[in-house]
């Protein structure tokens, strides 16, 4: 009897003994995995960081790019509005006093591929734009020419020419326009400009009879020839 007493002791020692190591072990398993687990958790707080500070870059490049494709934007919407408006530009006679010519450089708004003036008789010597009417004979057949009379042209016709080879001689294929009398017009048409062969004529009379013409060919650019006298305002 006693030695079985001994042995239920001894057994209780031993189950002591057992719980208490793996109590231990236990304990240092879970130690081992908390520190693993604050390690990943630095680990992934660093990548975090470095992510935020590589992503606050780019978001600080996106901006500067932005910023700077919003000021490009805004200087090529100024150029083609400057060139635009270049385009647009065009000088127009406001006055005439012995020959004398009074101008201002402004803005129309009819482009034209050829301008000219024409100076008439009796010329104002002050003339307000909204004083100047408008003709316009487009048709889309070509390149637009615009017509500037200044004073009065009389018997005034834009005549279309033809060519006919068997007589080898130009002709009146249609008559655009004809005007009794056209004083501070402003006549729009259309017309191939050739370089040789003109395909347009302007015709009109003077105040003392005189017939003139004037045939619409591509002249190259510049200032000189754009004005046509009359030579009886």
């Amino acid at each position: 009897m006693k030695k079985n007493y001994i042995l239920i002791i001894v057994l209780l020692l031993l189950c002591l003994l057992l719980t208490s190591y793996t109590g231990t072990q236990n304990d240092e398993f879970n130690n081992k995995t908390s520190e693993l687990e604050s390690q990943e958790l630095e680990k992934i707080k660093t990548l975090y960081e470095k992510f935020k500070l590589e992503n606050e870059g780019l978001r600080l490049d996106y901006s500067k790019i932005k910023e700077e494709l919003l000021d490009a934007d805004i200087k090529i919407r100024r150029m083609e509005e400057i060139i635009t408006n270049r385009d647009k530009r065009d000088i127009r006679i406001v006055g005439c006093s012995d020959k004398v010519l009074k101008y201002v450089y402004e803005e129309d708004e009819f482009e034209a591929s050829l301008i000219k003036t024409i100076i008439g008789y009796n010329p104002d010597k002050l003339l307000e734009k909204e004083e100047v009417d408008v003709i316009d004979y487009r048709d889309d057949s070509g390149l637009v020419v615009k017509l500037k009379i200044f004073g009065s042209l009389y018997d005034f016709e834009i005549v279309k020419r033809g060519w006919d080879e068997k007589t080898q001689a130009t002709y009146d294929a249609e008559i655009i326009c004809k005007l009794e009398e056209v004083r501070n017009k402003d006549i729009l048409f259309n017309s191939i400009l050739p370089c040789g062969f003109s395909t347009h004529e302007i015709r009109w009379i003077d105040k003392n009879g005189n017939q003139h013409s004037y045939y619409v060919i591509f002249e190259g650019y510049g200032f000189s020839g754009t004005i046509i006298w009359d030579n009886n305002y």
